[in-house]
């Protein structure tokens, strides 16, 4: 053994470093993107938490309750709420699945992302473009929340939401496929 600094190893002239194993890239991306992915599905969890708030006053309604004065200010949640609700079982298939590089759940997350995330999401923008473009047009009439306009406090939503789900998407296909690389014989 030498250090850095410390006497060469007697018998080598220090060029027989090729011998020496490492590690596999499947590995690699594997590791970087499992702590991509478990900081998207926090991520997500938190801005679920922060849709399921704003919901509040419906879901309540739903279930006969009154709501808190300062939440029914905000407009009635849309069907497709509802749906990107159901976005949170995806994110449940992904936390398990990296535990134990499950190849199957994560392709049920990266389906369900897509159904459940991305795609009510990006009926939301169409939904509410109508409503963006008359607060353009007519910023004195808008709905407010704390003072800053409900319509561009969703599109701040929807643009995370939809940037989450893609890089969550991205992150669990890279998985995906660097888990079916393991056992694989590289070629020479």
């Amino acid at each position: 053994m030498s250090s850095q600094d410390g006497p060469r190893a007697k018998g080598t002239d220090g060029r027989d470093f090729m011998h020496r194993q490492r590690v596999a890239d499947h590995y690699k991306a594997s590791v970087v993107n499992k702590s991509r992915l478990q900081i998207i599905n926090l991520l997500h969890f938190l801005i679920y938490a922060l849709w399921l708030t704003r919901m509040s006053p419906d879901l309540l309604r739903l279930i006969g309750r009154k709501s808190p004065a300062s939440l029914s200010v905000l407009p009635r949640a849309t069907l497709w709420s509802y749906a990107w609700l159901v976005s949170i079982l995806p994110s449940i298939f992904a936390a398990v699945a990296l535990r134990k590089n499950r190849a199957l759940l994560m392709k049920q997350y990266i389906f369900g992302m897509v159904i459940f995330g991305l795609l009510p999401v990006m009926y939301g923008a169409y939904d509410l473009f109508g409503d963006l473009r008359g607060f353009l047009s007519n910023r004195d009439k808008a709905v407010r929340f704390y003072g800053f306009p409900a319509i561009v406090l969703a599109y701040v939503f929807l643009t995370v939401a939809t940037q989450l789900h893609i890089f969550g998407i991205y992150c669990g296909t890279q998985l995906v496929s660097s888990w079916a690389a393991r056992g694989v014989k590289k070629t020479k």
